[in-house]
């Protein structure tokens, strides 16, 4: 079976969160972040600008997901989300 569509939304692995700065493991990004706290401000650096925008303390909602290809994410508190690695 192909799962090569499931690797891009998460099949390599995920976190929650311990430290409100996440870099995913070497050689692999992240490609999804759900939202678990209340009022989660969230900057994110995008791998390609023209197709992901970089996210600057960008308010977020509980129980949102913001799909992307992601280096480096910051939330304004630990374990205030789960990232997806891709």
């Amino acid at each position: 079976m192909n799962n090569t569509s499931q690797v891009a939304l998460g099949q390599l692995g995920s976190a929650l969160t311990t430290a409100s700065a996440v870099t995913p493991p070497a050689g692999k990004t992240i490609v999804a972040i759900t939202i678990l706290a209340a009022s989660q401000n969230v900057t994110a650096i995008s791998e390609d600008t023209s197709l992901f925008p970089s996210l600057s303390a960008l308010p977020v909602p509980e129980g949102v997901t913001i799909y992307g290809r992601y280096s480096n994410i910051l939330t304004s508190s630990a374990n205030g989300a789960i990232y997806y690695f891709g």
